[in-house]
């Protein structure tokens, strides 16, 4: 078999087929993991199966719901923009 090969033009790009979309949750949706999990004593593993959120997102909402209640998983995170003057000459 022949080994396949890409060509590309200069400067065009292939769309990218492993960009992940970012999932958005609900209020409720948050407050009811954080509660399955410290309210009612669930581990974290079974609360993330249950409600199909990763034990990195669990955390996140935990941890701001520790630091400031319910308000915590309101409030939409910013995410901080790189600034694209950096290196420009």
């Amino acid at each position: 078999m022949e080994a396949e090969t890409k060509v590309e033009s200069k400067g065009v790009r292939e769309p990218r087929t492993n960009h992940k979309k970012t999932r958005r949750y609900a209020y409720e949706e948050k407050l009811r993991a954080v509660r399955l999990h410290l309210q009612e004593g669930f581990p974290q593993p079974l609360v993330c199966q249950e409600t199909g959120v990763s034990k990195s997102t669990l955390a996140v909402w935990v941890r701001d719901y520790r630091k400031e209640g319910e308000g915590g998983l309101r409030q939409p995170k910013k995410r901080a923009m790189p600034d694209k003057r950096i290196g420009r000459v």
